[in-house]
């Protein structure tokens, strides 16, 4: 193997290394607000009218 070979495996791999990272702190983050300003999002287990077509 040359070594541009084995320097291409090599930044694969710490690519691959920073994006599970990345993905494992977005998953275990905790939820921020936005803004003091930003409204809240509806419940989760409220239907939305709009999404079974009925409000058109």
């Amino acid at each position: 193997m040359d070594i541009i070979s084995q320097l291409q495996e090599l930044v694969y791999t710490i690519v691959a290394l920073a994006f599970n990272n990345f993905g494992t702190f977005q998953r275990d983050a905790p939820t921020v607000r936005l803004s003091p300003n930003y409204p809240e999002p509806p419940p989760a287990n409220q239907p939305n009218p709009m999404e079974d077509g009925e409000g058109c």
